[in-house]
């Protein structure tokens, strides 16, 4: 077998860790939205020709086990909505180079951004939001020239916000709220400039923060074709946040 699908049923219980050695050649696994409860088995980072994962909206908790680093085919992984602790493995960075997809939102994940995560070069969406990660954002994530959505907001992230960001280009989307970041929004995000697929213009939140903005006439001049007026932008760059609104971009809000 190489495909099982068992998502939105009501299953319960535990993962069973068996499926790494009855099911070895498994290559995309759909769980989510059940009742699953316990860990992820540390068994099934045997599962090496893993190349899709979806336990999302299950019950379960525990750390994300490193032995997940041997899933190097593995494309996208789904862990959202449920009760994940621990910290994010430093040893999934340099291992999983095709990951694209990281859904780790609404869980309890602690410790810091592991800075080899930057080796996941092919990343293109990384949800994080509503955890409770700290620590500085990695500059090695500038590596990321291919991220399209990464969402941080609702976290304890601290320090600046690392220069190498604006490095992002292929960026449509992106959340920090929320935390308590601080010093100046750095002038090579004028850099990110491309469309949303969907239309709706590009997203920047930087709210509920501590940021400034230097020089707000530089990303004015940059970001030509705001949906609002950039004085409203800017107007509280003296604050201990960056305006309490959304920063919407047109699709095609630079040349």
């Amino acid at each position: 077998m190489r495909r099982l699908w068992l998502s939105f049923n009501q299953f319960h219980g535990t993962l069973p860790a068996s499926y790494a050695e009855f099911l070895p050649n498994l290559e995309l696994l759909h769980l989510g939205d059940n009742q699953f409860t316990g860990t992820l088995p540390n068994e099934w980072g045997n599962l090496t020709n893993m190349a899709g994962m979806g336990v999302q909206r299950n019950n379960l908790q525990g750390s994300l086990p490193s032995s997940f680093s041997q899933m190097t085919y593995l494309h996208w992984l789904w862990l959202y909505s449920n009760q994940f602790t621990g910290t994010l493995p430093s040893q999934w960075g340099g291992k999983m180079p095709d990951l694209q997809l990281f859904f780790c939102n609404n869980n309890e994940i602690s410790g810091t951004l592991p800075s080899e995560w930057g080796e996941m070069t092919r990343m293109e969406r990384f949800f994080l939001d509503n955890n409770n990660i700290n620590g500085r954002l990695p500059s090695s994530y500038g590596q990321m020239r291919g991220l399209k959505q990464i969402w941080l907001n609702s976290n304890r992230f601290t320090g600046s916000l690392p220069n190498d960001w604006g490095n992002m280009t292929s960026l449509y989307d992106i959340d920090i709220s929320y935390n308590t970041l601080t010093g100046s929004i750095p002038q090579s995000y004028a850099n990110w400039r491309a469309p949303n697929p969907r239309g709706t213009g590009f997203r920047a939140v930087f709210s509920n923060n501590c940021l400034t903005v230097s020089n707000p006439e530089y990303f004015c001049n940059a970001w030509d074709s705001l949906q609002v007026p950039c004085s409203e932008v800017f107007s509280d760059q003296n604050q201990c946040r960056l305006d309490d609104n959304e920063l919407p971009l047109a699709a095609q809000a630079l040349p």
